[in-house]
């Protein structure tokens, strides 16, 4: 798998010119709104973008194997908070049809506000909570990709995004290296909403000491209608966390 830098390496001119853009507002904007812990340029730049950045060579296989890969791939990333990694993702790849989710509208003010001023084209940006939108139907199974980055523990997320996902979609979560128990849980999640990990490796480091691994889900079946569930209950009662959440939803395999 590449490294950060071979990718950047590999992007054009006018990509890498809207990412160190992105960077420069995110930068600006943290100063009074609190998109990111990540506060200096230098920080933003290799914790956020790069971080971001190592997703592409997932994304653009899961791009490929879509059943009709002439037409533009979609994704979204739920609970983008300051764009990460979804705007990153966008910039890089302009023929990605992104969408920007997060319950706070100011930061998808900002997110609006810098797509335009580097001509993000590709971007929309929508206000509502997962729990809810999950459950519309303009965007219910509407996507070929699902990010999400540090919105919550594992099966709580795949309860959040695995609704957005088209069979036949995937999913991608970056995580902390110490993932076994969310993981051993997450296994148990994931059948009940449809869907299935693949992958769970290590990312090529990116010259600093955290570590990633990114968790990659393939939507097997239809995620059962009563997910997600109501606003609060999944963070409350993750599945795969106790026996009695191990037959939800297995009745009910329709959209």
């Amino acid at each position: 798998m590449a490294d950060a830098g071979e990718i950047v390496d590999s992007l054009p001119p006018a990509s890498l010119d809207r990412l160190h853009r992105f960077a420069d507002a995110l930068a600006e904007t943290n100063q009074h709104l609190n998109l990111s812990a990540v506060r200096a340029r230098e920080g933003i730049w290799r914790r956020l973008i790069l971080e971001s950045l190592r997703l592409l060579p997932a994304i653009d296989a899961a791009s490929a194997n879509r059943p009709e890969p002439t037409t533009p791939a979609t994704l979204i990333d739920v609970g983008t908070g300051g764009g990460i990694p979804g705007m990153a993702l966008a910039l890089a790849r302009p023929e990605v049809r992104v969408t920007l989710l997060d319950a706070t509208a100011k930061k998808l003010a900002f997110l609006e506000r810098t797509a335009a001023d580097v001509g993000a084209t590709n971007v929309t940006c929508m206000h509502g909570r997962a729990e809810a939108l999950g459950h519309d139907v303009r965007f219910r199974q509407a996507f070929d990709l699902v990010t999400a980055r540090a919105v919550a523990a594992l099966p709580v997320l795949l309860e959040l995004c695995l609704p957005f996902a088209r069979v036949g979609g995937t999913s991608l979560f970056p995580k902390g290296i110490a993932l076994d128990d969310e993981l051993a849980a997450a296994e148990v999640a994931a059948p009940l909403l449809g869907g299935r990990i693949i992958e769970a490796s290590i990312l090529p480091g990116i010259g600093s000491e955290v570590e990633t691994r990114l968790v990659v889900l393939r939507k097997t079946e239809h995620t059962p209608r009563r997910f997600p569930r109501r606003t609060g209950v999944p963070a409350k009662q993750p599945l795969g966390a106790g026996s009695r959440n191990q037959d939800d939803g297995r009745a009910d395999r329709t959209k």
